[in-house]
């Protein structure tokens, strides 16, 4: 009787452990959070030091798309992000107004020298005509200005940033905007045999998510395409993921850790392309060698039963 009551306190404490782990970690964010100095310097974010900035970083990779806008609304800098929406708001103006392929030919010819030296475009596959983010770090897109500039201190820092199609293609991300070849004929496949992302295609939507993993914390970027009468054009919608983890994880939309193996349903809670989303961090004091996990991803375009699985994996 005693070992059962003992085995039951000591599950107890276990628990009221991993309870503590997920709300300290938020707690101790909410701190850095409240006391952070953001200042607009010339149309330039400005952070008191380097926690601060990640801080920020963390805090924004938690929020929707309305959030982040209001937090940052506040500082009146016309972040990357900004742009990016706007060069894509004109796209669409194009693909509407375009009465013929010579019409659209030469009003995308312009549309590209416009914002030729701000973004990247697809050479390597010509009917995805979205214009491509430069930066390497998605997660800071709100944060930087169009030229990658922001302050830590009085340091004046740029984000690291591609400087053209081969350098992007360079890297494993680069398969979410090259479907061409692999996508031949078929209503859907993963990219490779790697871990940590896929896509999925059907006749006029493509749907793309790629993990990431850093100090603990687990993250994913949706992307998503639609078919348009002159090629293939990013759009906002909503992205579901089903997954599990080999570890306990605390799961930011649920606020309570979630055992190792349980299945974990996920979707983001607003219509925007190619955000950064935190998932949320594995439960302090975890052994966090040997990360493993399997998904299924969907869109709101693409129906769950045309989903596609993969795996999580990171040593």
């Amino acid at each position: 009787m005693k070992q059962k009551l003992m085995k039951s306190i000591l599950g107890l404490l276990a628990f009221t452990f991993v309870l503590t782990s997920c709300s300290s970690n938020e707690d101790a964010l909410a701190s850095v959070q409240s006391e952070a100095n953001i200042q607009n310097v010339g149309g330039i974010l400005k952070f008191k030091d380097q926690a601060v900035f990640d801080a920020t970083v963390d805090t924004l990779s938690k929020m929707d798309k309305n959030q982040q806008i209001a937090f940052l609304s506040n500082y009146g800098v016309k972040s990357y992000k900004d742009f990016y929406t706007e060069a894509n708001k004109e796209l669409d103006q194009i693909i509407d107004s375009a009465s013929s392929q010579a019409d659209f030919d030469a009003l995308y010819k312009s549309y590209k020298a416009k914002y030729q030296g701000q973004f990247l475009f697809n050479d390597v596959n010509p009917e995805y005509l979205s214009p491509i983010s430069k930066l390497k770090n998605s997660g800071i897109q709100r944060v930087v200005n169009i030229s990658g500039k922001y302050m830590i201190g009085n340091k004046v820092c740029k984000a690291s940033m591609y400087s053209d199609m081969k350098e992007y293609s360079s890297e494993k991300k680069a398969i979410m905007f090259d479907f061409k070849e692999q996508l031949n004929g078929m209503q859907k496949t993963t990219a490779s045999k790697d871990s940590n992302y896929a896509y999925l295609k059907t006749s006029n939507r493509k749907g793309i998510v790629v993990f990431d993993y850093s100090n603990g914390q687990l993250y994913a970027t949706f992307t998503a395409q639609k078919k348009v009468f002159w090629g293939w054009q990013a759009y906002d919608t909503l992205f579901y993921l089903q997954y599990s983890l080999n570890k306990p994880f605390c799961e930011r939309s649920i606020g309570t850790p979630v055992p190792a193996d349980q299945t974990i349903m996920y979707s983001t809670t607003t219509d925007d392309n190619g955000e950064k989303y935190s998932l949320g961090f594995f439960v302090a004091g975890t052994d966090l060698s040997g990360i493993t996990g399997k998904f299924t991803f969907w869109t709101r375009g693409i129906a769950q039963t045309d989903g596609i699985t993969g795996t999580i994996k990171y040593n």
